[in-house]
């Protein structure tokens, strides 16, 4: 059985033929687990983990905490009950 990564999940892995100091020292991916603004910060984890090819960063994108919902939730306000209709 395959390993099929969730929406937030990635990984880095260690580049094998790194040639300057100016290559990356890890390269991967993450799955986006919603639409992400320009500019926006996101959280990301990482842990350490043994795999077939060697070690490798296992990743988690998350939402920062205490971030402002986006304009695309509604937003439901309490209203009054409407007592017009009760015959007392």
């Amino acid at each position: 059985m395959s390993y099929t990564p969730n929406p937030g999940d990635g990984a880095l892995f260690a580049t094998k033929d790194r040639k300057t100091d100016k290559h990356p020292n890890a390269t991967g991916y993450v799955i986006a687990h919603r639409d992400i603004k320009e500019g926006e910060k996101l959280n990301l984890a990482a842990w350490t983990k043994d795999g077939k090819a060697g070690k490798f960063q296992s990743l988690r994108m998350s939402d920062i905490r205490g971030r402002e919902e986006p304009e695309s939730r509604a937003t439901v306000t309490p209203q009054e009950p409407d007592d017009s209709t009760i015959p007392f």
